[in-house]
């Protein structure tokens, strides 16, 4: 798409585009023609130009199509009630949409576990939910991390483990900050209170269960578009020193 071209630095087109033809015009253009990525990609500078109307009609023009990250940005919209009328049942089909997709979106699959963690639109379903955290964890989601161990910590969907809980909340809290960085002060904080819980068969069980744990998500750190800079190759090294150190700190 043309437009989109232009918004990615033009590679590819040499030429300067006209006044008239700014890549907002041509992404329009491309979105009129019915085409679901266009729809997408124009909806997302919209909201940010203040067209808030049309940011909302492009992405339901693009879910109804079957887009999946148009579904999915439905669902958080009707959730938080931005550009549209909080709706938890219409939160909970677009949602539903874009987990069961083929694509296989693993914030799709969060934001599922997240309302039936909740029991926003949906009965509570605590077990449904891990099942869901554990699938977009697995796919390298911080978010995902984070909220399946917090259900290891309060035994909510699962028996109580303390060490996976916080194998998650450490794995999770670094692809968060590869992703961004936000919540620092938050996590250092909630990660003191649940070490403060452990005892040495936990602590012991956690060392170990880090290691299995990074052998499966380091890959993805490195071949994964959304997740930025890679996490370092001696990253198990740097994490096993901070690992004792936490627990140093707690003894």
């Amino acid at each position: 798409m043309l437009g989109l071209a232009i918004k990615r630095g033009g590679k590819g087109y040499p030429f300067k585009e006209p006044a008239e033809a700014s890549p907002m015009y041509w992404m329009e253009k491309a979105a009129e023609q019915g085409l679901a990525d266009a729809q997408y990609f124009y909806a997302r500078p919209a909201k940010t130009v203040g067209m808030l109307q049309k940011f909302v009609d492009s992405l339901l023009q693009a879910a109804n199509q079957g887009h999946v990250m148009a579904q999915d940005r439905l669902a958080y919209l009707y959730h938080s009630g931005t550009g549209v009328s909080t709706n938890a049942e219409e939160c909970f089909r677009w949602c539903t949409l874009a987990s069961e997709s083929e694509q296989d979106l693993a914030m799709a699959h969060w934001r599922l576990g997240a309302l039936y963690d909740s029991g926003f639109g949906v009965q509570k379903d605590y077990e449904r939910a891990v099942g869901l955290y554990r699938r977009a964890a697995d796919a390298g989601l911080g978010l995902a991390m984070r909220s399946l161990s917090y259900n290891f910590e309060s035994g909510e969907g699962v028996p109580v483990d303390l060490a996976k809980a916080y194998v998650w909340r450490v794995m999770g809290n670094t692809f968060d900050f590869v992703e961004g960085g936000f919540w620092l002060e938050e996590k250092e904080e909630g990660l003191r209170k649940l070490v403060s819980k452990m005892d040495a068969a936990d602590k012991a069980a956690a060392q170990e269960l880090f290691l299995e744990v990074w052998e499966r998500l380091r890959f993805i750190s490195h071949n994964h578009d959304d997740f930025g800079d890679p996490l370092p190759a001696n990253y198990p090294g740097v994490a096993s020193t901070l690992l004792k150190a936490d627990f140093h700190e707690s003894d």
